[in-house]
C-alpha cells in the first residue's frame, strides 16, 4: 500500500510540477546551490523519493525548507507533509543541514542572469465601430413528432397456466 501512495504522490508531482530537463542530480545540485528554487525544490523530490539519489527524507526536508524560504510554495507544500512525518531529532538533523545548505549558497556563484528580451512592438489597434443592430430572431417552432398507431396483434394471447402454490 506504502508503494501505491508513494506512486500516487509521484505522479501528482510529475503532473504538478514541471520537471526540468537536467543532464544528471549533480547539474541539478549546482543549480540549486546557486539559488535557483526550482532545482532546489527538485533536489528535495529526488532525495525524498529516491530518484537517482539515495532515499533520504532527512535531506529532502532539508532542501525543501531552502527551497520554500526562497518563495516556492509546491516546496513549502511538501516540507510541511515531510515535516509531520519525521521525528523531532530527524527534524533538528534536517535543521542543521539547511544552515549547512544555506551557507553554501552564499560562497556559491550567484545565477548567470538572463539576457533580457527586445521589448515586443508595439501595434496599435483599428478603430472599432459600432456593432449593427440586428432584430432579434424569431422563436423556431418546436419540432412534431409523428405518432404511428402501434399495430394489432395477429394472434390472440393464450392463457398461460397459473403456477402452482
Amino acid at each position: 500500500m506504502m508503494r501505491v501512495t508513494r506512486l500516487a504522490v509521484v505522479l501528482a508531482l510529475g503532473i504538478l510540477v514541471p520537471l526540468t530537463s537536467y543532464a544528471s542530480a549533480d547539474d541539478i545540485r549546482r543549480d540549486a546551490l546557486r539559488g535557483d528554487t526550482a532545482a532546489q525544490h527538485e533536489m528535495g523530490i529526488l532525495y525524498e523519493f529516491g530518484f537517482h539519489l539515495a532515499e533520504h527524507e532527512i535531506e529532502a526536508l532539508a532542501w525543501y525548507s531552502v527551497a520554500a524560504e526562497r518563495g516556492s510554495q509546491p516546496a513549502a507544500q511538501r516540507r510541511d507533509l515531510l515535516n509531520a512525518r519525521l521525528s523531532g531529532a530527524q527534524r533538528e538533523q534536517a535543521e542543521k543541514r539547511r544552515n549547512e545548505i544555506m551557507a553554501g549558497m552564499s560562497a556559491a556563484p550567484p545565477p548567470a542572469a538572463a539576457p533580457e528580451a527586445a521589448p515586443a512592438p508595439v501595434v496599435e489597434a483599428a478603430p472599432m465601430s459600432a456593432p449593427e443592430a440586428t432584430p432579434p430572431k424569431e422563436p423556431e417552432p418546436p419540432a412534431t413528432l409523428e405518432v404511428l398507431p402501434m399495430p394489432a396483434p395477429t394472434e390472440p394471447p393464450t392463457a398461460e397456466p397459473a403456477p402452482k402454490p
